[in-house]
């Protein structure tokens, strides 16, 4: 086959190590994945004339090296791993993968993925970087309602969002040491006093230390994640 790309060169990229294969010359040099040697990559690869290199996509190990590549002024793709793996021609050892994906790169037989422009992949890391603290306060707001099971206070079956406005006034007041009923229901709004018989009898639980502690923990957790979440939309408002 033709050809397509002349000036190429290839990495495989692991968490340790990386390995880079040059069209042209045999072998395949190693290199420590620090940033220390992703710079000295990029030299190499100058110095070599390379104009075009193919990145094979491993975790989040790729993106930094990516980043510098694309400061040095190189063009980089990157290419899923199984694209090379499936195609015929020669068996796996280590250490050769990149020359194998540099001969498939040169003769334009790898997909490259898409990977947005700088300034989109950073606002793309703040979206994401919001929804990872969404699921985890997600996951302490569970904690929440498991430890009021886990006391009796059967809060979650009586307001419809225990970390509301009259959910967390509820279980502020009750970690600082309030168990009379009467006065707790007082923290709540007048649409939820609609059920006050119900939500009396809901208010009579079993204060042991250790749910109360379960109950701190996962209600602190909440808490922060939901700054966490402020200064994500900071920084996207900001964008």
């Amino acid at each position: 086959m033709k050809q397509k790309y002349k000036d190429c060169a290839a990495i495989d990229i692991g968490s340790r190590k990386i390995f880079v294969a040059i069209l042209g010359k045999d072998g395949f040099k190693t290199y420590d994945a620090t940033t220390v040697d992703f710079h000295l990559v990029a030299d190499d690869l100058l110095q070599a004339g390379v104009k075009e290199v193919a990145m094979e996509a491993t975790g989040v190990y790729w993106m930094g090296l990516y980043d510098i590549l694309e400061q040095r002024g190189l063009h980089s793709i990157l290419v899923k791993a199984g694209d090379a793996k499936q195609l015929p021609g020669r068996d796996k050892t280590d250490g050769e993968d990149c020359q194998w994906l540099c001969e498939l790169f040169s003769k334009g037989l790898l997909r490259n993925s898409v990977i947005p422009q700088a300034n989109i992949r950073e606002l793309r890391q703040y979206i994401r970087l919001r929804q990872d603290h969404i699921d985890m306060a997600a996951q302490h707001k569970q904690h929440i309602q498991k430890n009021l099971i886990m006391m009796n206070l059967r809060l979650p079956e009586t307001i419809s969002d225990i970390t509301g406005v009259s959910g967390r006034k509820l279980i502020e007041s009750i970690l600082k040491g309030e168990r009379e009923p009467e006065k707790l229901i007082q923290l709540c709004h007048t649409s939820i006093l609609k059920k006050k018989e119900k939500l009396l009898k809901s208010l009579q639980g079993i204060y042991k230390t250790e749910y109360l502690f379960g109950l701190e923990q996962a209600y602190e957790g909440w808490l922060f994640y939901q700054q966490q979440i402020v200064a994500c939309d900071k920084k996207i408002n900001e964008w």
